[in-house]
């Protein structure tokens, strides 16, 4: 079952090198699923925590929308390393025509 996914959690990419990996499901018992083999995965003891009763599609997508939060707001914080100030478009621009 870990060879099949690499040895790897299929949520976070953590390798099995420290023993951590455990076999979950993808739906979990709670939810109607069963312990068969197109219902089994590998994941990290944390992301398996984390996970709880929701599906493996639902906390996928939980896991994008909050790298994708965490991504616009670095995206979003002014960037003193390139010298860009912390202005928006609209007063930029008007400071150019002036």
């Amino acid at each position: 079952m870990l060879e099949r996914d690499g040895g790897v959690c299929v949520y976070c990419g953590e390798s099995d090198e420290n023993g951590r990996l455990i076999v979950e499901l993808v739906v979990p018992v709670s939810r109607g699923g069963r312990p068969t083999w197109p219902n089994l995965q590998a994941a990290c003891a944390s992301c398996h925590e984390e996970k709880g009763t929701l599906t493996a599609f639902e906390y996928s997508l939980y896991l994008f929308e909050t790298r994708l939060q965490e991504t616009l707001a670095k995206l979003s914080a002014p960037s003193r390393k390139y010298g860009v100030a912390a202005r928006g478009p609209r007063r930029a621009a008007a400071k150019a025509r002036d």
